[in-house]
């Protein structure tokens, strides 16, 4: 990985994508992004132009396009920008999974989705689930896989992303059908079909429409087969699709096939031939080629079926398809052996072993790693929740104390609301007190100034008989006074 400030790798890539010889088979897009990437500035655009570039190269040159991503890492880690490292992460899984390399693929993936998780990316800690999911079907652990699409589906649900619903119920439905529970699989199919309808999903309608019709093969439920393998190809006819054309036409073929109607098997295969000789892709014109001598073979035409095997081979092994090559051989000593050549026969049959072998043990080690990482990730399960375990007893042990701290507030709360019910009951018993006490002094003052009022108006009324009988007094000794006068 690159270290933040360190050209030289960043430098490299450059120059492997100005190679001449066309390194990198560019396309537009991939031309347009790399002369936006010569003057960008170490900054969050700068990450997203190598993910996007890195993205745009994966299928021819997944190395240079890991090379990219980790130089995407160490300038998002320098400015401190998770989701572009998190994002370089994921094409790194990604790209390890293009080249079969699925440790390491599981590996990026899960850095990928601790880095989303840290910073609550749901949808993009659904892909990574789903991303992880995938390897683990890839490697044929179907519970592990099973496991991280439901866990992806969930967030789909919680979010209401029914693109995402859509995709996690058709990834189910693969896993089920590979684990040969078929009426799971058609469950999963057809509730990822009517997302996909309810999404005018074009693409992905036709996907698991193509799906439903190999459950229903593997059932052996041809003529259901062929209603949604025909469904399918009438889709991609309209959408002008060639490569999803010649796949459905081939199925179609299969089932013709497998119901003895050669004609019409000869007839499809014929007409996927030709769809993959226009698209140029050596695997999947070997392919057609290894039908149609089947069909031959089958119908005893065995010149016909040794120039088509023969030819599928050739392809086959320009193509590196190690399976095809395999198949072919099997073909080719069958082909042998009926016509009476058993010297090319037994050949035939020896490399046919070799080959199986030689990809058993493949097989063999896959799981061996299968089983290293299944180790691996119930090791880092346990030590998680060893982890988890600690931290919630930390959690109830802090919890524990933020309630006893709780309960003080609340008993010392408590009690401050009774003292200050007692104080308001005596202030308020002080006060019933002092206004009875008022009352009784205004009423003490009224009886009081009631008898103050009675004695006044008794000295009154005596001043006044008082005055009455000095008047009297004076009047007898005048008229006293007269009469002497008079004698």
């Amino acid at each position: 990985m690159l270290k933040p400030g360190g050209q030289y790798l960043f430098f490299l890539v450059m120059n492997l994508l100005l190679m001449p010889g066309n390194f990198f088979s560019q396309s537009k897009t991939a031309d347009s992004l790399l002369g936006r990437l010569k003057n960008a500035k170490e900054d969050s655009n700068k990450v997203n132009l190598l993910n996007d570039l890195g993205w745009e190269i994966k299928e021819h040159n997944p190395d240079s396009a890991i090379l990219l991503s980790k130089n995407a890492i160490a300038i998002a880690k320098k400015i401190q920008w998770n989701k572009g490292t998190g994002d370089a992460y994921n094409n790194l899984g990604a790209y390890s999974y293009l080249k079969a390399e699925y440790a390491d693929a599981l590996s990026w993936h899960t850095a990928a989705l601790k880095i989303r998780t840290l910073t609550n990316d749901r949808k993009g800690i659904a892909a990574s689930f789903g991303n992880i999911g995938l390897v683990y079907r890839m490697l044929g652990n179907y519970s592990m896989a099973i496991e991280f699409y439901f866990k992806a589906l969930k967030i789909a649900d919680e979010t209401g992303d029914l693109k995402l619903q859509a995709n996690n119920l058709g990834n189910i439905g693969v896993v089920y059908r590979n684990m040969g529970n078929f009426d799971g699989a058609l469950d999963y199919y057809f509730k990822a079909l009517q997302k996909t309808e309810f999404l005018h999903d074009k693409a992905g309608a036709v996907r698991h429409l193509a799906n439903i019709g190999i459950v229903y093969y593997s059932k052996g439920d041809y003529d259901k087969a062929l209603e949604y393998y025909f469904k399918a190809l009438k889709r991609d006819e309209e959408a002008g699709n060639k490569n999803g054309m010649a796949k459905h036409l081939g199925n179609i073929g299969a089932v013709y096939q497998d119901q003895k109607n050669f004609d019409e098997a000869l007839a499809y295969y014929s007409k996927a031939l030709k769809l993959r000789e226009e698209l140029g892709a050596k695997n999947l014109i070997a392919s057609s080629l290894g039908n149609m001598g089947k069909v031959y073979s089958l119908k005893k035409n065995y010149s016909k079926a040794l120039e088509f095997c023969k030819k599928s081979l050739e392809l086959a092994v320009a193509a590196g398809d190690m399976d095809m090559c395999k198949e072919d051989h099997e073909h080719l000593f069958e082909i042998y052996a009926a016509t009476g050549d058993f010297k090319k026969a037994l050949n035939e049959f020896k490399r046919y072993i070799s080959l199986r072998d030689s990809l058993s043990n493949e097989a063999a080690t896959k799981k061996t790693i299968q089983t290293q990482m299944q180790y691996d990730f119930d090791k880092k399960s346990v030590a998680d929740s060893i982890k988890n375990s600690e931290a919630k007893k930390f959690e109830e042990i802090k919890h524990g104390h933020e309630i006893a701290r709780q309960k003080t507030f609340t008993y010392g709360g408590i009690a401050g609301f009774l003292v200050m019910i007692v104080v308001a009951v005596i202030s308020f018993l002080a006060f019933r007190n002092k206004k009875k006490a008022n009352i009784e002094i205004a009423r003490q003052k009224q009886l009081v100034e009631a008898k103050q009022k009675e004695i006044l108006d008794s000295i009154y009324y005596a001043r006044r008989i008082q005055r009455t009988l000095i008047t009297s007094e004076k009047y007898i000794e005048k008229k006293l006074l007269h009469l002497r006068k008079e004698k």
